[in-house]
C-alpha cells in the first residue's frame, strides 16, 4: 500500500490451483498441462525474486543519497564533539605530586638509622645534583566543585558525592550538582531507582554509573571520561566503513535483474500455452465459455427487482395468510 516494499506478503507458489479449462484438458491427456503448471510456477517464482530485485535496487538508491550522507554528517559531528572534549580534559589534568623518597640501603642491606643518617648527611659534602635519587611522584586530584564547595581531597569529594546521591533524586529530568576538570555534572535515576547515572556533559556526554564507594566513584568517572580517545577510534572506524559502503552500493545500482531473459522467456512460453489450452487468451467453445465480470448478473441488482406475483391455486387462503 505504501510502496515500499513490493513483495510484503505472496502465496505459496506450490499450490497452484487448477481452473475448469485446465482439469479438463488434464482429463483430455494433453501433455501441455504438464508443462503450463512447470512454468507457472516458475514464472511466479521469477516474478517474485524480481520484485526483491527492484526493492533491493530502491532501498540502495534511499541509502546512497539520504540514509549514508546522514549518518556520516552524524558521526563526524561526534568526532567534532569528542576531540573538544579531549582537549578540555587535557586541559583540566590531575596534577603531578612529589612523594619524599625513602633513604638508600646500606651495602649490607641494612637501613641505616635515622639519627646516625642524618648525621652522616651533614657532615658529608652535599652531591652534585645529577647524583641525587630521582624525585618520587604521583597523581593528584584535580579537585570537584558540588554545589557551592570546591574539594581538592578525594576522600572528602566522594562522600559529598555520596550524600548527594542520598539526598534522594526523582526519575525524570537530570539534575546538576556541580563540575568536574571541565565538565558540569548532573544526576539522574535509572532502571527504575536502580541505577544512578552521572552525566558530565561537555560537547559530548559521558555517563558514568555510580555506587556507594567513596573513591570508586571516582575512579569510574574518570574511566568515563578517559574513553574518549576509544570512541573516536570507534567512529573513525564506522566512518570508514559507511564510505566502503557507499563505493558498494555505487557499483550495485542500476544492475538488470539478472534473470529477466528467463523470465521473459518462459512468460512468452506461458501465454502460448495458455492460447492453445484456451485457459485465459484463447477462445473457448462457445458451449463453454464463461460470461465475462461486466456481462454477470449482478445480485444486487437481481435482489432490487419486484418479485413477481404468485400463481393463483386452488387451494382458499384466509386473510392472515395473504398478509
Amino acid at each position: 500500500m505504501t510502496s515500499k516494499s513490493p513483495v510484503r506478503s505472496c502465496e505459496d507458489v506450490d499450490e497452484t490451483a487448477l481452473s475448469y479449462a485446465e482439469i479438463k484438458a488434464l482429463c483430455a491427456g494433453n501433455p501441455l498441462i504438464k508443462e503450463k503448471m512447470d512454468l507457472d510456477i516458475d514464472v511466479a517464482r521469477l516474478r517474485l525474486l524480481k520484485s526483491d530485485h527492484q526493492s533491493h535496487q530502491y532501498r540502495m538508491e534511499d541509502d546512497l543519497l539520504k540514509r549514508f550522507p546522514e549518518k556520516i554528517k552524524e558521526n563526524e559531528g561526534f568526532i567534532a564533539g569528542l576531540e573538544a572534549d579531549m582537549k578540555t580534559l587535557a586541559e583540566h589534568p590531575h596534577p603531578m605530586v612529589p612523594v619524599k623518597p625513602a633513604a638508600p640501603p646500606q651495602a649490607d642491606g641494612e637501613q641505616p638509622d635515622a639519627p646516625a643518617a642524618d648525621a652522616a648527611a651533614a657532615d658529608a659534602p652535599a652531591a652534585p645534583a645529577a647524583e641525587t635519587a630521582a624525585v618520587e611522584v604521583k597523581q593528584g586530584f584535580a579537585g570537584m566543585v558540588i554545589g557551592d564547595q570546591t574539594f581538592m581531597d578525594k576522600i572528602e569529594a566522594g562522600k559529598a558525592l555520596i550524600a548527594e546521591i542520598r539526598k534522594g533524586i526523582k526519575p525524570g529530568e537530570p539534575v546538576e550538582i556541580g563540575t568536574y576538570r571541565g565538565f558540569s555534572m548532573a544526576l539522574s535515576v535509572e532502571d527504575f531507582g536502580r541505577t544512578i547515572v552521572l552525566t558530565l556533559k561537555g560537547q559530548m556526554s559521558h555517563r558514568a554509573e555510580l555506587g556507594d564507594d567513596v573513591l570508586g566513584n571516582l575512579l569510574r568517572i574518570d574511566h568515563a571520561l578517559n574513553k574518549m580517545p576509544d570512541r573516536v577510534t570507534a567512529l573513525h572506524s564506522q566512518l570508514d566503513n559507511l564510505h566502503q559502503q557507499m563505493k558498494e552500493i555505487q557499483g550495485e545500482i542500476g544492475k538488470p535483474f539478472p534473470q529477466e531473459a528467463e523470465l521473459q522467456q518462459k512468460s512468452e512460453r506461458l501465454a502460448e500455452l495458455n492460447a492453445q489450452l484456451g485457459i485465459e487468451d484463447g477462445p473457448a467453445p462457445v458451449g463453454e465459455r464463461l460470461l465475462a465480470k461486466d456481462a454477470r448478473p449482478s445480485v444486487l441488482e437481481g435482489l432490487k427487482r419486484p418479485v413477481p406475483p404468485k400463481q393463483k391455486t386452488d387451494k382458499p387462503k384466509d386473510y392472515r395468510q395473504e398478509r
